[in-house]
C-alpha cells in the first residue's frame, strides 16, 4: 500500500496536481501512523511539506518538515531542507544562505544529491522574492531536464526566464 501510495504520491508532485497530492499525502500519513511505518512517515511527511508549499499553507510545511527533521535526527541523518524550502518561501535570506551551505554538506555526506535539485529550487524561489530574475534562471534552469521530482517549480522558472529575458526558455518550459 505504501508503495503505491508513494508513486501517486510522486506523479501529483510530478504533475502539480495539488488538490490530489494534499488527498494522497494525507492518505499515506495517516496510514504510516496507523502501522507505525517510520520510513513511510517520513516520505509523507516530506510529500505533505511539500504539499503545504506549493498550496501556501506554511505551518502546514513547518508541521511537517519540523517532524520529518526529528525522525531524520533520530535515524542519525540530520536534515535542513525543509528549514531551507521555509526561508526562501518566507524570504529569510541569511538564514536561507546559511541553510544553503548545511544542506549541501549533509547532501554530500548522507549521498542524497536530491537534495540539492531542491536546494536550487529554494535558491530561486529566493532569488525571485529578491526581484533578482537572472540570479533566480540561472540557479535552477539546468535542473530542470535533468529531474521530474521537481516539475511543479516550473511557474516559478518560467516566471524567473520570462522577466529575465529567457523567453525562448519560458515558452518551452510553459508550453503544453
Amino acid at each position: 500500500m505504501f508503495q503505491w501510495l508513494a508513486a501517486a504520491c510522486a506523479d501529483a508532485t510530478i504533475l502539480a496536481d495539488e488538490p490530489r497530492l494534499h488527498e494522497l499525502t494525507r492518505r499515506m500519513e495517516t496510514a504510516a501512523r496507523e502501522h507505525g511505518a517510520v520510513i513511510a512517515l517520513s516520505l509523507a511527511l516530506s510529500y505533505t511539506g511539500v504539499s503545504g508549499l506549493l498550496s501556501g499553507d506554511l505551518p502546514e510545511a513547518e508541521r511537517c518538515f519540523a517532524e520529518m527533521t526529528v525522525i531524520a535526527e533520530a535515524r542519525g541523518q540530520p536534515w535542513s531542507l525543509g528549514s531551507l524550502l521555509l526561508s526562501a518561501w518566507r524570504g529569510q535570506t541569511q538564514q536561507a544562505h546559511t541553510l544553503l551551505d548545511t544542506v549541501a554538506d549533509e547532501a554530500d555526506r548522507q549521498g542524497q544529491g536530491y537534495q540539492l535539485v531542491f536546494a536550487d529550487y529554494a535558491r530561486c524561489i529566493l532569488e525571485l522574492g529578491r526581484s533578482r530574475y537572472d540570479t533566480a534562471y540561472t540557479s535552477f534552469a539546468s535542473c530542470v531536464d535533468d529531474t521530474s521530482q521537481i516539475k511543479f517549480a516550473l511557474p516559478d522558472l518560467v516566471e524567473a526566464a520570462q522577466r529575465s529575458g529567457h523567453r525562448d526558455a519560458a515558452r518551452t518550459w510553459s508550453a503544453p
